[in-house]
């Protein structure tokens, strides 16, 4: 079942389309998309990826607080580290994060110190790739899975993937610019990630479209299978939801891929259903692999959202990019009906915002860790509201620091994970995205 929108939601759309924006709002507009483009313009020549510290105007700020909206609206504060620890709350383990300063992951503790750093320029291993880096072919690192022995396996969306020791020394690697966003590894080892390429589905549209598919690979790399996430819809009950997909372009813009652990009792959550989020039409789902068919699909509020994660056979937690328009939230929702039982984001003083990537993780106290990944920052708040931990990315970029690198996610390892590899020294590594092209 999915869920729609009211009677009030859609009279005030139609209001809105009726009367329009007033004179001086479209002018704040105008002035805000020049700001932006100019921005963009200065970002596109940072190496990795970098947002504006300073992403709320002046003028956008006043007129915020003419509306009572300015609180919680403020951009992310310019020091860096650690700035929010209450001890007695927060959920003890290590945090492991990768963002858009370059081809890096860190490894700290509730401090901010580094216990373990890794650091692997993609051209180490294919010298050869044709890569201009900016944003849709970066240098640096979307996701990354720690494994116990210290082997870190990476993914550079939309180029490839690889996997390197505790020392960053390379194992493996696989250049492949169809592979993107995110990667899990199954209790046999096998990895699971996301693919996409162009494809001619008559059922769907006349023209050529970009559809993802899933990838399976065996522990050493190799390819073990590959099939098409359309033809899981084919092969369900919710094939007549094809129509209402997009005729262009990239149609789902798959962006996460979880396998479900046991535990949950309804079959469309058994065990070895794939939880993924398709970012383009606002749903989640799960794919059962071995029937190669979606098994349930749902809808509700939220816009353009990452990282559903199952908590029960009967909640769904996710991370809600433009649900509420203009800020970011994370909530819970029913899973079969869609509607939200908690929710961190809409309330005062609960502002933060993203307008793609995120991520959220439950944790085992019941506190929920947000990536706000456009600020390059990353919290953890209790159920009821409070934030016990704050951190924001030291990677600045700019001639006055004034670019932040994006958080893609930060995930709190188990409390019990054993780091005796761990070595501190390792922060000393350091390379930054600088990217090349083959002549």
């Amino acid at each position: 079942m999915e869920a729609g929108y009211s009677g009030s939601v859609m009279l005030g759309l139609l209001l809105l389309g009726c009367f329009g924006s007033p004179p001086e709002k479209k002018e704040m507009g105008a002035r805000r998309r020049e700001r932006l483009e100019r921005l963009a313009s200065d970002e596109e020549q940072i190496p990795g990826r970098f947002k504006s510290i300073t992403e709320t105007p002046e003028e956008d700020l006043e007129a915020l607080a003419a509306l009572g909206y300015l609180d919680g609206t403020m951009p992310p504060p310019n020091d860096a580290g650690v700035r929010i620890l209450d001890a007695a709350k927060v959920q003890p383990g290590a945090n492991l994060y990768v963002s858009g300063q370059g081809p890096e992951a860190h490894l700290i503790d509730r401090d901010g110190n580094v216990l373990h750093k890794w650091a692997f320029d993609w051209f180490e291993a294919f010298p050869e790739t044709d890569l201009k880096v900016h944003k849709e072919f970066p240098n640096h690192w979307r996701r990354a899975h720690l494994y116990e022995n210290g082997d870190l396996l990476v993914v550079w969306g939309g180029q490839g993937m690889a996997k390197i020791d505790k020392d960053s020394r390379f194992l493996w690697g696989i250049d492949d610019e169809n592979i993107h966003h995110d990667l899990d590894v199954a209790p046999d080892g096998s990895i699971w990630t996301l693919s996409r390429e162009p494809m001619d589905l008559p059922e769907l549209s006349d023209k050529p479209v970009v559809m993802d598919t899933v990838l399976v690979l065996e522990p050493d790399g190799t390819v073990r299978e590959k099939f098409s996430v359309f033809d899981c819809f084919l092969n369900s009950k919710h094939r007549r939801w094809i129509p209402f997909m997009a005729k262009t372009g990239d149609v789902l813009h798959t962006n996460t891929i979880t396998i479900l652990p046991a535990g949950f009792s309804k079959p469309e959550f058994k065990e070895g259903n794939l939880l993924v989020s398709f970012r383009h039409t606002h749903r989640i789902a799960t794919i059962d692999p071995k029937n190669r068919s979606v098994e349930w699909l749902l809808h509700g509020t939220w816009v353009g959202q990452h990282q559903p994660v199952l908590l029960d056979d009967d909640t769904v937690l996710l991370f809600d990019n433009r649900g509420l328009s203009d800020r970011s939230r994370v909530l819970e929702a029913n899973t079969r009906t869609g509607r939200i039982s908690w929710e961190y984001g809409g309330g005062d003083g609960e502002y933060f915002w993203s307008r793609i990537l995120g991520s959220v993780q439950r944790l085992d106290n019941g506190n929920t860790l947000v990536s706000e990944s456009d600020n390059g920052r990353a919290f953890e708040v209790t159920r009821e509201g409070k934030r016990v931990w704050e951190f924001t990315n030291p990677f600045r970029a700019g001639d006055e620091d004034q670019y932040i690198a994006s958080l893609y996610e930060l995930v709190r390892l188990p409390a019990g994970f054993d780091l005796s590899w761990a070595d501190a020294s390792t922060a000393t590594k350091s390379i930054r995205s600088k990217g090349r092209r083959a002549e």
